[in-house]
């Protein structure tokens, strides 16, 4: 049987153990009321329409890709995204919105049961989870989101995302670069919230150094929901504009300010060499 991250009984002490300290940290944030879904009657059908978004110019590489893991994540903005709760039920969680420059990526942080959870992704997968949601915000308010789509979990299609995980914020030592989020909407207590959604994974590390299955180390199974005023958080903060902000920010802080090229001009000669 695959060793998940922590037993039950630990998730459960941990749980309970640090409920204080995220309590806490929810208490900055208003709580996000359930968005009302109320489908009018029409004899008319209509039927969807995806769209997509096309792909700004990419940005220049500023980061090398070696020592992937070395440095920390930065922070940039802050939101909130429903978690399920241990014994059923949803529980709102800050979110850190963050870039990792070592693998040029940007995304979100946020606890999940007794972990916390980084997601990023690269420009293209980013850019395809905001167009996601843009997508559920326009079937919100056109009246298309069908309570009886049992798929409309995966609506929106999937993106790759690099996850890592650990017990605390600050200490997340296990990861993989090969998570994918499901993204799609569900129904929950009459109200459609949009979803994001991740199988378990295997931790990279332990896996290429594990004898046997039972030593490699797997994340949670990842469910989020967000109302639509947090779908509104994310796609305003994970724009190009405040992704590179973010990116330009750290470069500073960690190098310093760019400096100006010195520009060197000999002065011409006025006088005019005889030519014989």
């Amino acid at each position: 049987m695959k060793r998940v991250f922590g037993t039950v009984a630990v998730l459960f002490a941990a749980s309970l153990f640090f409920s204080c300290a995220s309590n806490k940290g929810n208490d900055s944030v208003e709580a996000e009321e359930a968005d009302v879904y109320e489908l009018q009657v029409s004899e008319n059908k209509t039927e969807k329409k995806s769209s997509k978004e096309k792909q700004n110019k990419k940005r220049k590489n500023s980061f090398a890709l070696g020592d992937m893991f070395s440095s920390k994540y930065s922070e940039f903005g802050e939101g909130s995204v429903y978690t399920p709760k241990a014994f059923g039920g949803r529980k709102q969680e800050l979110v850190s919105f963050v870039i990792y420059p070592k693998t040029e990526s940007a995304g979100f942080g946020s606890s999940y049961m007794a972990s916390y959870y980084y997601l990023t992704m690269d420009d293209q997968n980013r850019k395809i989870l905001t167009s996601s949601m843009n997508r559920y915000l326009n079937d919100f308010e056109e009246k298309k989101l069908d309570r009886s789509n049992k798929k409309s979990y995966k609506v929106y299609g999937k993106v790759k995302a690099i996850v890592r995980w650990g017990t605390f914020k600050a200490n997340n030592p296990y990861y993989s670069q090969d998570a994918v989020l499901t993204l799609g909407y569900k129904f929950e207590d009459n109200s459609p919230y949009f979803s994001i959604q991740m199988e378990q994974v295997p931790d990279d590390g332990t896996a290429a150094v594990a004898k046997d299955v039972h030593d490699v180390v797997f994340s949670m199974r990842l469910n989020y929901f967000l109302t639509k005023n947090q779908c509104r958080g994310f796609i305003d903060n994970l724009t190009d504009e405040k992704v590179y902000d973010a990116y330009n920010a750290y470069e500073i802080d960690t190098y310093g300010a760019t400096e100006v090229e010195d520009v060197y001009f000999e002065e011409e000669s006025d006088e005019v060499e005889d030519v014989e």
